[in-house]
């Protein structure tokens, strides 16, 4: 019953696609919502196309992405996980590499050059894990919309994926709702 309440219908999928959320005057605007808000949280309606569930959330985005900017990798990781798949810890010392000299329109291609230096890397990152994290690449590292990548090159943030893994297989994927 508490479920039905905050508006969620009870069913797991209910957390991927609902609209409810609780706003209050410091987190409004990071949604676009508009009006009077104080400190209590009131709970409103996103709009369905841009908001759809959790993973558009402000928490989940800025919990997986660092201080100043996304990350498709962490962001990527943890939704496999979350659709049941496994992931693994990386190698130690790929975490040391660094993304190789180049000159990138945004984050997605700096991401995908980083992640293809090896075979071991591409195996699991271009399949796997950087689809679902390029998905909400329009998601600011705090949650906020973003259309361009406000580091690089400034380029155009691109959430479409030829591939991504789901338990009935892969599919094309444009945008957080889908």
């Amino acid at each position: 019953a508490r479920f039905a309440e905050i508006g969620f219908g009870g069913q797991f999928q209910d957390l991927f696609l609902t609209t409810a959320a609780y706003v209050n005057q410091d987190t409004a605007p990071l949604y676009g919502v508009t009006g009077t808000f104080g400190a209590d949280l009131t709970r409103v309606e996103l709009d369905a196309a841009v908001r759809p569930g959790i993973l558009t959330r402000g928490a989940f985005l800025s919990s997986f992405a660092h201080e100043d900017d996304t990350s498709p990798i962490l962001r990527g990781a943890f939704i496999v996980t979350l659709m049941g798949g496994s992931v693994g810890n990386p190698d130690p010392e790929a975490l040391k590499i660094p993304i190789p000299e180049g000159e990138y329109a945004n984050n997605r291609e700096a991401i995908t050059a980083l992640t293809s230096v090896s075979a071991e890397c591409v195996a699991c990152h271009e399949k796997i894990i950087n689809p679902p994290g390029f998905v909400v690449e329009n998601f600011s590292a705090i949650g906020s919309i973003q259309t361009t990548d406000p580091g690089w090159e400034k380029g155009p943030i691109d959430t479409k994926v030829d591939t991504v893994a789901f338990p009935d297989g892969a599919r094309a994927v444009n945008n957080a709702k889908e």
